[in-house]
């Protein structure tokens, strides 16, 4: 095949058919220098962005996945801190329950009263399902929070973020104001501190003589073989989104020690 023939399997056209800038012809044997030249360099550098392309696909793939895991892992601690604000709010209110009716057998009335106000305040506490809001309804407005809030909240942040203390926190924040306290600010929160180191301990840590660790107490050393059925099935549910990668727990053994260090064995 002599060159024009292949410069022409090539894309080449002699000038009278050239359609382009007749200063950029070039005639058909260095077209096909050309050609063989650079045709090797651009398939090499496709082949590399190809590649790249291929990688990146694959980074954005596993980061959505790594995004779809943390969000469902979101949803599932909050989905898991509600059932410890409910449970801790239903034993709250069997033990006012109970110190309701020994104050009546004791025939104690002030002490009937004040179980029977404290009552009242948990049940105005209480965990209430979330309505749904139509569509066109108006955005409410967010309560206005006292500028010492921040102060107090920092200043509490280690209990705080105890799930069951916090529930604690706010129905003794309802039970002291059910109870005729009307202070305001940092005096109030601190009201709010005590009642719940009243309950717990200083610094809202658990009562225990014995130190030690705190969940541990709690649990009286039991283990996850040590729930009963539905406690083990609850667990392993919440465990399959909880557990794993990007999520809120790296091992099923490290979630089930902190669901059995926050079960309620009474």
């Amino acid at each position: 095949m002599d060159t024009e023939a292949k410069a022409k399997e090539m894309g080449w056209r002699p000038l009278t058919e050239f359609r382009g800038d007749p200063e950029k012809f070039v005639d058909a044997e260095t077209f096909v220098s050309r050609g063989e030249h650079f045709v090797p360099i651009l398939r090499k550098n496709n082949e590399k962005l190809s590649s790249q392309v291929n990688v990146l696909t694959g980074e954005v793939s596993g980061l959505k996945q790594t995004i779809a895991s943390a969000n469902e892992a979101l949803q599932a601690m909050k989905e898991y801190q509600t059932e410890i604000s409910t449970r801790e709010y239903n034993r709250a209110l069997k033990d006012l329950k109970e110190k309701r009716i020994e104050a009546r057998r004791a025939g104690d009335v002030d002490a009937e009263i004040e179980a029977e106000e404290a009552l009242e305040g948990l049940r105005e506490a209480a965990p209430k399902p979330k309505e749904k809001v139509a569509e066109t309804s108006p955005l409410p407005q967010a309560p206005a929070i006292h500028p010492d809030f921040a102060k107090w909240e920092t200043d509490n942040a280690a209990w705080l973020s105890d799930p069951q203390k916090k529930a604690y926190s706010q129905a003794a924040a309802q039970f002291l104001r059910n109870s005729g306290n009307e202070a305001t600010g940092r005096a109030f929160l601190d009201a709010v501190t005590a009642e719940v180191e009243a309950r717990f301990g200083g610094n809202g840590s658990t009562k225990s003589p014995e130190g030690g660790n705190p969940s541990a107490r709690i649990s009286g050393g039991r283990t996850f073989n040590d729930l009963p059925p539905e406690a083990k099935a609850a667990c392993d549910r919440f465990a399959e989104r909880l557990v794993g990668p990007a999520k809120a727990y790296k091992t099923k053994e490290d979630w089930r020690k902190q669901y059995v260090s926050q079960y309620d064995w009474s």
